[in-house]
């Protein structure tokens, strides 16, 4: 059956238009599109710019079309009309617009921070600092540096790709243990999707531990897209891929994250704001091991601790230990002859950690005792996960 066109050129063309939220758009360039907005009562003309991070759109204030007034070129404008005046009406005015306005919380404000990603966006100092809270919990001199250009502001891009059921399944499951259970701000109970040229990556923190993976992909973008699923709509697509066996298409418009296997397909709506810049938070140590996660697995369940309480950790002579509350050593044999270091983790977070991995072989990063450690697959180099340290019986 051949789809019929969208037309708004006439009153009668709109008039068969349904009733929604969202208005219908046509193509003038492919930077700008006309829009008509059709509610209960109220009928307006949009206009949407196409920038490089997504769309802005902006109502064509102080007129209406000519729904039932007869167009008059100021006031009540006709489709062709209001096709002039959006092509004249430039993207800085909408810019000048929002100013006004916190692109997170949406309250006017007299002072604003400007942040770039793509297109201007201006976020108030009350989300800044609302947005960046978990950064202080890992490491102590972060709150120093903290800055408007610590928060990567998400727009909407209307973007599509294929991926494998599987590869996307597998990143996403690896990285879901990380998100936080009942944290109050909710981007942290969802999960940041980051979008780059070759690459699709899974970033999950509860403020304690975080989890990163990530897969192969071909997109044509010119910067890094960047977009956050919550909880449920994770349990959704969890559950999508359960029933679905064949790859995917993924498309991301509207403020939507939808994946078709083309027979059916699952939409979640996406959150709206910041999320921390994870990449400020990765530890560039110079001390590492490796050892093998079976054993040290079989180490740490078999203390069978409940899920949080403490498990020590102590590298020294060659061995890599663990010991609950107290000093109890069990030990497997690994390649290290550093100084002596111990430290602490949280029993749920490490098991977990070591029960994602899926390789034999981790290797594991770290600076002092109080640092974050970091955990990676030595199989997959998208995999990774950043432990924060816990105080044990001999702080």
């Amino acid at each position: 059956e051949t789809a019929v066109p969208l037309l708004l050129n006439t009153p009668f063309d709109r008039e068969r238009l349904d009733i929604r939220d969202k208005p219908y758009f046509v193509r003038v360039t492919d930077a700008l599109h006309i829009g008509y907005k059709k509610g209960k009562s109220v009928t307006r003309w949009i206009v949407r710019w196409r920038v490089r991070s997504g769309y802005v759109s902006r109502t064509v204030r102080g007129v209406i079309p000519d729904d039932e007034i007869a167009a008059n070129n100021e006031s009540v404008l006709s489709y062709e009309q209001a096709l002039i005046r959006v092509m004249s009406m430039s993207i800085a005015n909408t810019e000048s617009y929002r100013e006004k306005l916190c692109g997170l919380c949406g309250r006017p404000q007299s002072e604003v921070n400007v942040l770039v990603a793509g297109a201007s966006t201006f976020i108030c100092d009350e989300c800044i600092h609302r947005s960046t809270e978990i950064l202080s919990s890992f490491s102590p001199d972060t709150r120093e540096t903290m800055g408007p250009g610590a928060v990567e502001v998400l727009l909407n891009p209307g973007i599509e790709l294929s991926i494998s059921n599987r590869t996307l399944r597998k990143i996403m499951e690896k990285t879901a243990l990380a998100m936080a259970d009942d944290d109050p701000r909710e981007f942290l109970r969802g999960m940041l999707i980051e979008l780059d040229t070759d690459l699709i990556s899974t970033i999950a923190t509860n403020g304690h531990y975080l989890a990163m993976n990530s897969a192969a992909i071909r997109l044509d973008i010119d910067m890094p897209q960047h977009m956050i699923i919550p909880r449920d709509g994770v349990a959704r697509l969890m559950a999508f891929f359960e029933s679905s066996g064949n790859d995917l298409t993924i498309a991301v418009r509207d403020n939507q994250f939808r994946i078709t296997d083309g027979a059916t397909s699952q939409s979640v709506d996406l959150l709206l704001g910041s999320y921390p810049n994870y990449r400020d938070v990765m530890p560039d140590h110079d001390r590492s091991v490796r050892f093998d996660r079976v054993q040290l697995l079989s180490l740490v369940e078999g203390l069978k601790l409940e899920p949080e309480s403490t498990v020590q950790l102590r590298l020294a002579d060659s061995a890599l230990s663990v010991a609950s509350a107290t000093p109890d050593w069990k030990s497997i044999a690994v390649n290290y002859d550093g100084a002596p270091i111990e430290t602490g983790f949280r029993y749920q977070y490490l098991a977990d950690v070591l029960s994602s991995i899926e390789s034999s072989s981790v290797s594991m990063s770290f600076g002092d005792r109080a640092a974050a450690w970091v955990l990676a697959d030595e199989d997959d180099s998208g995999a990774c996960y950043i432990l924060m340290p816990v105080k044990t019986w001999g702080d």
